[in-house]
């Protein structure tokens, strides 16, 4: 048997090694409360994660629950948030049925009465939306500098 310098054991922990690595760049989005009630959004390594958050299951002081980027096409400003996917956020079912390939689902934001009313939507539909409302916005932008090349400012 010829000799390759290194053993089944050297491969082991090599491959340890270099698990342990990718675990440490992992990163985990978490949101919590500061002393003074003001919410926090921060990223951690896995790693801080997976030592800090057990401890604090077991008293009682925390949970875990799985969560989705939320990006909205809204009239008063586009924008994207977290949010927890079941009863308090974005339904089980409507997730599965319009998350993309990253697990972020898409909304699209209508105000009636002043109220705004959001349907979830796939993301090709949403992304031609967007370019619609860009192309609109530009257009009005447009027309207002026209009407406004007769007066002086």
């Amino acid at each position: 048997m010829a000799n390759c310098g290194i053993t089944a054991r050297d491969a082991r922990n090599r491959a340890g090694a270099i698990m342990g690595l990718l675990d440490y760049f992992r990163t985990v989005h978490i949101e919590y409360r500061d002393d003074a009630g003001k919410l926090v959004k921060k990223r951690v390594s896995k790693r801080e994660f997976d030592k800090l958050i057990q401890p604090a299951i077991a008293r009682g002081e925390a949970t875990v629950k799985d969560a989705c980027t939320v990006h909205f096409l809204d009239p008063k400003g586009n924008r994207s948030e977290i949010w927890p996917i079941g009863d308090e956020g974005v339904p089980a079912h409507v997730h599965e049925r319009f998350k993309d390939a990253k697990g972020d689902v898409y909304a699209l934001v209508v105000h009636k009465n002043g109220e705004p009313e959001t349907s979830f939507i796939k993301e090709e539909i949403w992304k031609q939306a967007e370019q619609q409302f860009a192309e609109a916005e530009r257009d009005s932008a447009n027309n207002v500098r026209e009407a406004l090349k007769g007066f002086e400012i």
